[in-house]
């Protein structure tokens, strides 16, 4: 036997429930009456394995409403269940359903995102932000290792239009010296920026 220690009344329309078990799950208003439980009320093995499971789908269909908006990482799955109130349990369950239909692969989300923003960003900034969205290192070190990226491309069309359009003059240590600074600080190497300026403003 279970019972319901408590419902706590988020907001008009949101319920927190808590089981002596120690389960915690989310519930609307509504699917409180129509689940018709009240705190301090016993539940039967049935009845608890009947609640669990709507859960469980409630969850589920939850993130595919999310991937139905884009793409997201498997981290990013996990905090949007962790913050609308779902308990570990059940959202790594809901997790291992949606990755079952393939619907969550951090590698194709890497590579997609590595494919796309390599255009105006460096390789040490999506590497950042690819591990910030959960993405292991294991999955990164092989997508970059694949990968085509070249970096001059953008570091000459930065000096293009923040330098040259603008009529500053790139002889100047100062000049050349913010130039550094201001794309190192975008995350491309000290050499390869060298090396552009070498070919592309000194010629």
């Amino acid at each position: 036997m279970y019972y319901i220690k408590d419902i706590e009344h988020i907001s008009k329309y949101k319920r927190k429930v808590y089981l002596d078990n120690g389960l915690v799950f989310p519930l609307t208003a509504s699917e409180e009456a129509k689940l018709n439980i009240k705190s301090g009320m016993e539940l039967s093995e049935e009845e608890y394995e009947e609640i669990y499971h709507k859960i469980l789908i409630k969850a589920e269909k939850y993130l595919l409403g999310l991937l139905t908006d884009s793409d997201r990482t498997k981290q990013e799955l996990y905090t949007k269940l962790k913050n609308a109130g779902y308990p570990k349990e059940i959202s790594e369950k809901a997790l291992s359903y949606v990755e079952s239909y393939g619907y969550v692969d951090d590698e194709n989300y890497a590579r997609k995102y590595v494919d796309y923003h390599s255009r105006s960003s460096s390789q040490r900034v999506i590497r950042q932000k690819l591990m910030l969205k959960g993405i292991n290192k294991e999955i990164l070190d092989k997508v970059f290792s694949e990968a085509e990226i070249d970096e001059r491309p953008q570091i000459e069309r930065f000096l293009k239009q923040k330098y040259i359009d603008k009529g500053l003059d790139p002889k100047d240590p100062k000049i050349r010296d913010k130039a550094v600074r201001s794309l190192m600080g975008k995350g491309f190497s000290y050499s390869e920026i060298k090396d552009v300026m070498g070919l592309f403003w000194d010629s």
